[in-house]
């Protein structure tokens, strides 16, 4: 590449040509091109976009105003202390784990983030998994109490508990019933909380939040309150200290996993979409209202599904959060891989994710045109006449592997069979692990990874045609 090159600057005028487009952005971040931060705010990220100094206090050594508004979000949020996160979500769930005894047993919903797995691997935590209920075929929604509790007391020497509560379709667990248990047991419960920040305001329209029950969550304020990419806030529970939960020891896991330099745009982000949320709760309470009558209208289109819906209205589900919009668009003949890239040409509508049947749409009260947009064009798709093939959701029963290290090297996926496992992959979004380091690879799974490709379906832990395992 010659010196001419190095005039050119692809990424920015990647970014300049994409936001050039005008799509309807029905993915996060929330805040959807800065609709979702007030013009009151001037917010300017250049011009905040500084480091510590004295006038500008410090995130982890905080005494200003980031302790100022770091204490408001835990008065808002309902807990005893909250972090600001800039490096994700992701960096909290590595501090939840990390801040376990390095070891220990701990329950996980198998349905979690890829980060789990990182932090259990971190800090060589030993992982007992609980599968997630399966509607129908192939639409997983989360771990049942009952199973959570099933696997505690078969695992009496487990120290904590972790779920993701909502998922990335934005169904909801029995979480009050799951932290009686842990209290009962004495099991640190933790719940990656990322796509339920807006619960938080307290409605009965949406699900509980994550908060009323938690000993440590973790919120990705940019997911679906209007915080800048990377945004998120790390919680610690009012009465975790009855189960020898530190702060302390949780801060100091943190800034092994966090960049030690902060974003100030992000954490001024992250006040912003916190002051929002709850001094305007009545918008989200009115955008619930918007939705479901958006939700009634498609579900009676012919050919189109809310399958999220049905299933809560059969009692197959908990709770759910209406605000996201999930359309099954396989009774036109369409796979939700096939549906999307046409929601974008024909409607110039980009969603959050899309699986063998359906769309997933994220939404906020910001974005009105944008859903009506969505809804015009999901309606307007037209029917092949052909069938859908069937895909069951895939998960590992079990592990098959109980240990692992040492080097690594790279293989061909269709070349990885009873091969060890050394990076976990899976499809993303929603960014949850079809196998982990340490499990074998199958026929089965191999399969599964291939014909997720064949359907353009990202997948993460690969790289091109090829995975990471052990020698």
């Amino acid at each position: 590449m010659g010196l001419k090159m190095q005039n050119q600057t692809p990424i920015l005028d990647m970014l300049k040509s994409y936001t050039g487009k005008n799509y309807a952005r029905l993915f996060m971040p929330g805040h959807k091109a800065g609709k979702g931060i007030n013009d009151e705010y001037e917010f300017n990220a250049l011009e905040f976009d500084v480091t510590e100094l004295n006038e500008t206090d410090d995130l982890f050594s905080p005494s200003g105003a980031i302790l100022q508004g770091m204490s408001l979000a835990a008065e808002a949020f309902g807990a005893y202390k909250t972090h600001f996160l800039t490096s994700g979500a992701t960096s909290g769930v590595l501090a939840m784990l990390l801040s376990l005894k390095r070891g220990s047993k701990i329950i996980v919903s198998r349905d979690c983030h890829r980060s789990v797995a990182s932090g259990i691997e971190l800090n060589c935590l030993k992982p007992v998994f609980v599968q997630p209920k399966i509607i129908g075929d192939d639409l997983p929604a989360c771990v049942q109490a009952d199973d959570v509790i099933s696997a505690m007391d078969d695992n009496k020497d487990a120290s904590a508990v972790i779920v993701t509560s909502p998922n990335y379709y934005g169904i909801c667990t029995d979480l009050c019933t799951i932290k009686k248990a842990c209290d009962e047991k004495h099991i640190i419960l933790l719940i990656d909380a990322s796509h339920g920040t807006h619960f938080a305001i307290g409605d009965p329209s949406l699900p509980e939040y994550a908060g009323l029950y938690a000993d440590i969550w973790v919120d990705s304020a940019h997911k679906t309150i209007s915080a800048m990419g990377q945004g998120a806030f790390l919680h610690v529970g009012k009465d975790a200290y009855k189960k020898e939960v530190s702060y302390i020891n949780l801060k100091r896991a943190l800034m092994m996993v966090h960049t030690s330099s902060p974003s100030y745009p992000i954490m001024a982000s992250l006040d912003m979409a916190r002051k929002r949320l709850f001094a305007q709760k009545q918008e989200w309470i009115d955008h619930v209202k918007f939705c479901q009558a958006v939700s009634e209208r498609i579900s009676k289109a012919n050919g189109l599904s809310m399958p999220v819906k049905e299933a809560f209205e059969n009692g197959e589900i908990y709770a759910y959060d209406s605000t996201r919009l999930v359309v099954d668009v396989s009774l036109r003949g369409l796979t939700g891989y096939a549906a999307k890239p046409i929601l974008k040409s024909s409607g110039n509508v980009e969603i959050e994710m899309c699986d063998n049947k359906r769309v997933v749409a994220l939404s906020a009260p910001w974005d009105r045109q944008a859903v009506k947009r969505f809804e015009e064009a999901i309606s307007a798709l037209l029917p092949t006449g052909e069938k859908v093939k069937q895909q069951k959701a895939y998960y590992l029963k079990i592990p098959t592997a109980s240990s692992h290290g040492g080097e690594v090297e790279q293989v061909k996926l269709c070349h990885a069979q009873e091969k060890v496992c050394a990076q976990a992959v899976g499809t993303y979004p929603p960014g949850i692990a079809i196998i982990w380091p340490g499990e074998v690879y199958s026929r089965d799974v191999i399969c599964y990874l291939m014909e997720q490709q064949k359907n353009s379906a990202e997948l993460f832990g690969m790289d091109g045609k090829n995975v990471l395992v052990f020698k």
